[in-house]
This record gives structure tokens, C-alpha cells and sequence, in this order.
């Protein structure tokens, strides 16, 4: 007796080999290409100079100047220069974190307080000491405004 094959047992003969190779009988096999690093070693060194000098924002140390420029208590003649550039610093960190996420932009009164604040830290630091503190404290002013917006639209978490 003559075996004859049914037509999808046919194919399933033809197709073997090629089904355990991997191979398709109508493309060539293409190399995947070689895989490539997305920075080159300068922009990878830059980015570790950036990460080593990155200051984390620590809320509680903000507070802690904020009370400072307007607590009860002024601060010292020789304190207040010190007080201004941590809370600059802290204006342009608020700023940089209100503004890092493309998909959530900030809202107008989030820029606003943005632009407030790097007006103020572009002004130049007064010599006398009550010209210096009222600085000091227009710019923990801003700063608690700006801390409460981001708090609000949860782009940063309360210190509670």
C-alpha cells in the first residue's frame, strides 16, 4: 500500500527544517546591530561631576531658615549673608523641581513665583545689614510661597 500524504501534512515536511532552524525561506537572516552606549565617556564624566555635586533639597533645613528670616528672633548681622545665598540656592532648587517634569508643567502661579524668585536672587547682596535681611527675607517669602505651591500640586512632600 502507497502512503499518500494529506496536503497540510505536505507542508508541515517542507516547513520542518526551516521552523527549527529559525531561518525563514523568504528573508535572509539580518544581524541585529552592535549595541552602542547612549552618552560617550565626556558626557558620562560630565553627568558624574553633576551627580557629585548635586545637593539633595532637605525641607526640615528649609524650614529651619525660614523661621530664621522670619521668626521673632532676626538673625545676626553676620548670619544674614549666609541665610540669603542658602535660601538663593533653595529658590533654584524649588525652581529646577517645579519645572523638571515635562508631562506635568507648572501652572501660572507656579511661574509666577518662579520668576519672583529668580528676581530675586539676580539682586545683588545689599553691605549694610538692613537693606540685607529685608532681602533675606523677600526671598524666605518667596521660598515658603514656592515650597506651598509644590506642596499643593504634589511635586514635592511636606515635611510632616
Amino acid at each position: 500500500m502507497v502512503r499518500t500524504h494529506r496536503p497540510c501534512e505536505q507542508v508541515m515536511l517542507l516547513t520542518a527544517p526551516i521552523l527549527e532552524t529559525g531561518v525563514s525561506a523568504s528573508r535572509p537572516a539580518v544581524p541585529e546591530p552592535q549595541w552602542a552606549p547612549p552618552l560617550d565617556s565626556d558626557a558620562l564624566a560630565r553627568l558624574l561631576d553633576r551627580v557629585r555635586a548635586w545637593d539633595p533639597l532637605v525641607v526640615e533645613a528649609v524650614f529651619d531658615d525660614l523661621d530664621m528670616a522670619q521668626g521673632d528672633l532676626t538673625p545676626r548681622a553676620d548670619e544674614v549673608h549666609a541665610l540669603s545665598e542658602r535660601l538663593r540656592g533653595t529658590l533654584k532648587q524649588l525652581s529646577a523641581i517645579a519645572v523638571a517634569d515635562p508631562k506635568f508643567p507648572p501652572d501660572a502661579t507656579t511661574l509666577q513665583l518662579i520668576d519672583r524668585g529668580r528676581s530675586l536672587r539676580d539682586e545683588q547682596m545689599p553691605h549694610d545689614y538692613r537693606p540685607a535681611l529685608k532681602l533675606a527675607r523677600r526671598l524666605s517669602w518667596v521660598t515658603s510661597d514656592l515650597i506651598e505651591r509644590l506642596i499643593a500640586t504634589r511635586k514635592i512632600k511636606d515635611a510632616d
